[in-house]
């Protein structure tokens, strides 16, 4: 499902066709970035002599789909890939497959490479010639302690000047070291056309005294409306959907408000004691899926919720699941109609989503996983 950065969105609608017009072979010659996944504590980095567009970047070689691929720019020679471990760490295996360009095999040969005193190295040279994908093994690098490697592909290993890889998979061991979590790809974002907010207190950590904790969600208030062509609030008539398929394990169509002197009372006692038991939460009206694979989402603050949505029901990625309120927030315990959004949890292997995450890193990794990858 596409989403629009809000920063970004008014030169986005400006200048799309200049964008989608313009040659991309004298742009950037350097792209980096960090692998942000919640159970890799430690942050492994990559960056890339060139790409050739954001469907190309070098996140393509590591997130073990064959059908995506990092791709470099033409006329940029040589191309590598460099991967960053931060600290060392024991490799004993490596496989790289390359990736046709314009249904074009890509590459003769490359050059794995390590860092020694500052100073790269060629460790091996892995051949490609006469090799289909699916014929490609794992090279056997015996035992090697480092934190960097990189390929490296000089002009004459490529076929037509590019160089495009499927995938980098290092090994440890028989382990794969897994980059991207798969549970986590391709989710259905959960408002049409909905913005990811700019406030780093709508994200997951940021703290919430109000009711003596810390937020574990993520809090949406806006969408971008494509026949008014600007950014609007969400509200009431705002449809919230299902971000992946799996079973409703909660659905609160019996919910009844708090009045105010009761989201006042329970406010101020979570201020000053801990949360042991929530019996009234302020996330209201609410539905959670459990998707099956350790995965469960929670959609919180519903004005309303879809009929057909009850406990047992199963659901598909996409589905209309309820729409957006301010149920369990003290503007409807005023009874006004304000402060409407949806506050959304994701929780993997029973922590939420951004646990032990810098709020930097959380704003990454949500926008990766809502973004298509397939």
């Amino acid at each position: 499902m596409p989403y629009y950065n809000q920063t970004k969105l008014f030169f986005l609608i400006t200048f799309t066709l200049l964008i989608l017009f313009t040659p991309f072979g004298d742009k950037t010659s350097l792209f980096s970035d960090e692998i942000i996944n919640q159970k890799t504590i430690q942050r492994i980095s990559y960056s890339t002599s060139s790409f050739l567009d954001k469907n190309k970047k070098g996140s393509k070689a590591l997130d073990d789909n064959l059908k995506t691929a990092w791709t470099s720019l033409k006329k940029n020679n040589p191309h590598w890939f460099t991967l960053d471990f931060g600290i060392k760490r024991i490799i004993t295996g490596i496989k790289i497959i390359p990736a046709q360009y314009k249904q074009e095999k890509t590459l003769k040969f490359c050059l794995l490479q390590f860092q020694y005193k500052g100073d790269w190295f060629d460790f091996c040279k892995i051949d490609f010639n006469n090799k289909s994908i699916p014929k490609i093994k794992k090279i056997n690098l015996g035992g090697i302690d480092a934190s960097k490697l990189r390929i490296y592909i000089p002009e004459e290993a490529t076929l037509n000047q590019v160089a495009s890889l499927a995938e980098i998979e290092i090994y440890v061991g028989q382990a794969k070291i897994i980059f991207y979590d798969k549970r986590l790809k391709n989710l259905f974002f959960p408002i049409r056309n909905g913005l990811f907010p700019e406030n780093e207190a709508l994200y997951p950590n940021a703290p919430r005294a109000y009711r003596g904790g810390r937020h574990v969600g993520i809090d949406f208030y806006n969408r971008y409306s494509p026949s008014l062509n600007k950014i609007i609030p969400i509200s009431k008539e705002t449809g919230i959907y299902a971000i992946q398929n799996g079973q409703i394990i909660r659905s609160d169509l019996d919910y009844k408000p708090l009045t105010p002197q009761q989201w006042y009372e329970q406010s101020k006692y979570y201020q000053k004691n801990p949360a042991t038991f929530v019996k009234r939460s302020f996330g209201g009206r609410q539905v959670w899926i459990d998707h099956q694979n350790g995965i469960v989402s929670t959609y919180n603050h519903l004005s309303e919720i879809y009929t057909p949505i009850k406990k047992g029901t199963w659901v598909k990625k996409g589905d209309l699941i309820g729409w957006a309120g301010n149920s369990g927030l003290l503007d409807e315990a005023r009874k006004k109609n304000k402060n409407i959004h949806l506050h959304m949890e994701i929780w993997v292997d029973g922590y939420y989503l951004g646990w032990g995450m810098a709020i930097k890193e959380i704003k990454q990794y949500f926008e990766f996983i809502f973004s298509a990858q397939d």
